[in-house]
C-alpha cells in the first residue's frame, strides 16, 4: 500500500471524483448517484461504541451497524426514495457533504480513499444544531485509473447516539 502525494495525478482524480460524488448527493442526483457504484458493492455504517478515554477514537461496535447495504439495496433505498410517497423525504432532508482530509492510498487495482464528511442536521424542535464528524472510507477502482467505481464504503460516525428520528438520506 502506496500513500499517493497531494501533487500526484491520481491525487487529483480521487479528490474530483469524491466531490463530484458529494455534488450529486446533495442535489438529489440519486439516479445519477447509481451509476458511480460497482455491482459487488459493500456499504456499511457501523454502530459507534462510547471508548474508553484512552482510547483515541470510537470503536466500532462488533455485528451492529446502523447500515449494511449492497448495491440491490441501495437501488431499492433509491427507487423508494424518488416516489412520491417518500413521506421520509418530504420535505428533504437539507444535507450538504463537504469532503475534507482526504488520504488516498494504491492498492494497485483499487485505490483507498480516506476523507471526513461533516454533517449538521436541526431537529424538528428548537434544539440546537447538531454535527458529527464522519469518517467515510472510500474503495474505487476502475479499469483506467481516473474512472472509478464506489467498491466499498465504511462510514465512521463519531458519536455513539445519532440523535435523529431517520436515517433516510445517503452518507
Amino acid at each position: 500500500m502506496l500513500r499517493i502525494r497531494l501533487s500526484d495525478p491520481l491525487y487529483a482524480d480521487v479528490l474530483g471524483w469524491l466531490i463530484d460524488e458529494a455534488r450529486q448527493l446533495d442535489g438529489f442526483d440519486l439516479e445519477g448517484w447509481l451509476g458511480r457504484l460497482a455491482p459487488d458493492l459493500r456499504y456499511s455504517v457501523p454502530v459507534s461504541e462510547t471508548a474508553e478515554r484512552a482510547t483515541a477514537a470510537p470503536q466500532a461496535a462488533p455485528r451492529n451497524s446502523y447500515l449494511e447495504e449492497t448495491f440491490d439495496s441501495l437501488e431499492l433505498r433509491v427507487r423508494r426514495l424518488l416516489l412520491a410517497s417518500a413521506w421520509v423525504e418530504n420535505p428533504r432532508t437539507r444535507t450538504r457533504r463537504f469532503v475534507s482530509n482526504v488520504l488516498v492510498e494504491d492498492r494497485g487495482e483499487l485505490v483507498r480513499a480516506t476523507s471526513y464528511l461533516l454533517f449538521c442536521a436541526a431537529g424538528a424542535t428548537r434544539r440546537p444544531m447538531r454535527s458529527s464528524r464522519v469518517n467515510g472510507r472510500t474503495i474505487c477502482a476502475g479499469e483506467e485509473r481516473n474512472d472509478f467505481e464506489l467498491v466499498r464504503r465504511e462510514v465512521r460516525i463519531d458519536q455513539a447516539v445519532l440523535g435523529l428520528s431517520t436515517l433516510s438520506f445517503l452518507l
